[in-house]
């Protein structure tokens, strides 16, 4: 009986998958896709290291910007053979969806020793839809999900063996989170092997040892690795998703991870709280799986990321759990009926109903499940077109539209770096730990906005692929940059923004050696040190190249003044450097700007002008005076036909 159950489990599973992608083709008019673009930063990753470039995003700038080290390895030894990763990704996240089916029903029935329960336990875990939309991802979530729930399960029946620290350590090279995980497990076998004091301190110490020993084999090496290209032990993700501030626990995700926890299936999640005293009894390492994951992840991130991906782990521990809680109720309920009026329900009719109500209410959790299930395919599909329409198209426009040796500034790094092949900056930190300041505003002391500008003056990128309101006062600042081209989805279910656009770039700070020659300096903080004049149908365009002199304390805003003939006032404007994205107090001394301002004519009459120039503080209106003691200095003149 065992046996078909599995294979029906095994058909049921390959039934949800196979619904799901033809699902996704049907959206995309055939289009294989993945719906989340980290699925081509482990391509990106795998090619390089197919081809020699070492574990590094940008090829031979080494770099821990994979959180899953291991699917990447598993995904490289295609890549020796084909550029065309996408296929196998897919089948392999799959098949790990297949393999967490399986393993839940070995679990289930080594705690419960039988097999239809081992099943519904099993069978809900295939209906589980957004555990099946990771199984099309072409990511690890379903990998790491089968592996804890086997290392579980080994642990449940072993104890803490030297298996279940290896299992433990490979699943960290899939998900950081393993790391929590083999800390509770080190625990509770701490406290087995240590209440009973029927071992020396001598024998745990020395056992403990070689656990943690065989753990670090598995999850030293990347640790290693991180520490030596950034200086700390965990991958770049997790430090730029990260954030622990004085809300210690953010309850918002939290609360955000529990009710899509709730709608995998609500009628078995209301269930599991009833399960889980029964599978403490059997299994206290899954109870505290179950609950600490959650916890853990809410101390940690700021947002619910993809659908919750990171706790999926737990959807096979709360089927379980779910599974006896609906065994737990229904026996309580008629076992307290039987105790209460026995010729209403005698003791040989509780036994046969028990079955009868467990078949019925088991069948409408199934039946939830596959409900919900539909909607997570749709799922599917909307996200994979958006992907498809922004991040995949951005990486093919800027392969064939760009020199190959463009540095591009990005938002999302995976498409656009694989399908491009040209080196990236990310502007989120996953490969470019230079952002880790600016993302928590701790860098030159500025705000967000004016550090990242200032970072990429440095980077000096030559194209920005941007979800504008992201950047809202780099994109809207002509001054910088110049839009080429526009890419939209038409939804907004798992894309960053719906539209994103690439911009050329110009940027306005110049790493130049500090020059002596000014024109003129004002208030002994700001000099000028070139400047070029253009007369244009209608304006003047002047381009302004400023040198911080001294230290600058206040905003100030630079004037310009056209005079007529007769030193009347005719034209001006004012304002702060770059529209207010680069103020003054925010110079340093040495820094060279680029600052462009227009003046406009305004039809005025033919003769000689002069333009004058000067510094103030708009809160005073107090002007900075040049070395020879005047507020306001002579530009230049121009010849008005």
């Amino acid at each position: 009986m065992t046996r078909w159950l599995q294979l029906l489990l095994v058909l049921l599973t390959l039934t949800v998958i196979g619904t799901f992608v033809a699902t996704q083709l049907s959206a995309t008019d055939g289009v294989l896709g993945a719906p989340l673009d980290d699925a081509w930063i482990h391509f990106q990753y795998a090619r390089n290291l197919s081809q020699g470039n070492g574990f590094s995003y940008n090829p031979n700038q080494p770099t821990p910007g994979s959180t899953a080290p291991l699917w990447t390895l598993l995904l490289a030894i295609p890549a020796f053979f084909t550029a065309d990763l996408l296929p196998f990704a897919l089948g392999l996240s799959a098949l790990c969806f297949l393999l967490s089916v399986k393993v839940t029903f070995d679990f289930a029935k080594s705690l419960t020793r039988n097999a239809v329960v081992a099943t519904v336990a099993a069978a809900s875990v295939a209906f589980t839809g957004r555990l099946a939309w990771a199984s099309w991802s072409g990511m690890e979530a379903t990998a790491f999900t089968a592996l804890c729930t086997y290392a579980i399960h080994r642990y449940t029946k072993d104890g803490l063996t030297p298996l279940v620290a290896i299992l433990l350590g490979v699943a960290s090279q899939l998900r950081p989170e393993a790391h929590a995980l083999f800390g509770l497990a080190g625990l509770l076998w701490l406290y087995d092997v240590a209440a009973p004091a029927t071992r020396s301190f001598r024998q745990i110490m020395k056992t403990g040892a070689l656990l943690v020993a065989l753990y670090a084999l598995m999850a030293a090496p990347y640790s290693l690795f991180s520490l030596a290209t950034t200086g700390k032990p965990l991958p770049n993700t997790f430090y730029a998703k990260s954030s622990v501030d004085e809300s210690w626990l953010h309850l918002n995700v939290l609360w955000g991870t529990l009710r899509l926890h709730f709608w995998d299936n609500p009628l078995l999640f209301v269930f599991i709280p009833f399960g889980l005293l029964p599978l403490w009894r059997r299994s206290r390492l899954a109870v505290l799986w179950l609950i600490g994951l959650p916890i853990f992840t809410a101390l940690i991130v700021e947002i619910v990321w993809h659908h919750g991906r990171y706790t999926l782990p737990l959807v096979p521990i709360q089927a379980i759990a779910g599974t006896l809680g609906i065994g737990g109720v229904i026996r309580f309920t008629l076992a307290k009926i039987t105790h209460l009026n026995a010729s209403f329900l005698p003791q040989q009719r509780a036994k046969p109903l028990q079955r009868q109500l467990f078949a019925f209410v088991t069948l409408l959790v199934l039946a939830t499940g596959y409900w919900n299930a539909r909607r997570w395919a749709t799922a599917l599909a909307t996200n994979t077109q958006e992907i498809l329409a922004v991040d995949v198209a951005i990486g093919e426009w800027l392969a064939a539209n760009t020199p190959p040796d463009a540095l591009i500034a990005v938002d999302d790094i995976g498409a656009i770096a694989y399908l491009s092949g040209r080196e990236i900056f990310d502007l989120n930190g996953l490969v470019s730990p230079e952002m880790w300041p600016i993302l928590r505003n701790e860098a030159y002391g500025l705000p967000r906005n004016q550090a990242t500008l200032r970072l990429l003056s440095e980077v000096q990128p030559d194209y920005l692929a941007i979800f504008p309101p992201w950047h809202f006062e780099l994109a809207t600042n002509g001054q910088v940059v110049e839009e080429v081209a526009q890419f939209s989805a038409e939804t907004r279910t798992i894309i960053g923004n719906q539209e994103a656009i690439i911009y050329q770039t110009d940027w306005p700070y110049f790493v130049l050696p500090p020059s002596d020659e000014l024109a003129v300096v004002f208030g002994e903080k700001i000099g000028l040190r070139d400047v070029a004049i253009e007369q244009l149908e209608g304006v003047i365009a002047i381009e302004f190249v400023w040198q911080g002199v001294g230290e600058i304390s206040a905003d100030y805003d630079l004037f310009i003044h056209l005079l007529d003939p007769t030193n009347n006032f005719v034209a001006q404007t004012d304002g702060q450097p770059l529209n207010f994205l680069a103020p003054t107090s925010r110079w340093q001394i040495g820094d060279t700007l680029r600052d462009r301002r227009t003046l406009p004519l305004n039809d005025m009459p033919a003769g000689n002008y002069s333009l004058n120039i000067g510094w103030y503080d708009r809160t005073t209106g107090v002007r900075l005076t040049t070395q020879e003691g005047q507020d306001v200095w002579q530009l230049g003149s121009i010849t008005l036909p």
